[in-house]
């Protein structure tokens, strides 16, 4: 379901973006080398969502109005990424509501707010599949 939310997010965005004007996409799958971005060799599309009129950008999305936003969060690539070179976080809520809302953020922004920071393990079925059991 998750996946579900983000996909439709970002689709709900691109055609935003699109109506305003800009020139917004999905990244392609395969690697991209963008010298501008300042961080060397990057998979982009495992850092990165979309790119709007030639940028690279990230797409957060929450089923919940803005006000009801519990958080964001960004991926270790991300936050490196936003070291060197800096990018727009949209933020598309209410996903699941009647009126979706659309924000925009600046990364070099959220990198002046301190974050909490979460480590997590994530276990995919692929590694579960052989030790779980059914109960």
């Amino acid at each position: 379901m998750p996946h579900h939310i983000e996909e439709t997010g970002t689709n709900l965005l691109i055609e935003h973006l699109r109506r305003a004007g800009h020139d917004a996409h999905r990244l392609p799958s395969k690697s991209l080398n963008n010298p501008s971005l300042g961080v060397g060799r990057l998979r982009a599309k495992k850092t990165f969502d979309i790119e709007v009129d030639g940028q690279y950008a990230e797409v957060k999305t929450k089923n919940k109005s803005f006000k009801n936003l519990d958080f964001i969060s960004i991926t270790d690539k991300q936050h490196e990424a936003a070291q060197t070179r800096d990018f727009d976080v949209y933020i598309v809520c209410g996903v699941e509501e009647s009126a979706t809302e659309f924000y925009k953020v600046r990364a070099h922004t959220l990198l002046a707010k301190k974050a909490r920071v979460v480590v997590c393990y994530e276990y995919d079925k692929n590694l579960l599949k052989d030790i779980v059991e059914l109960i």
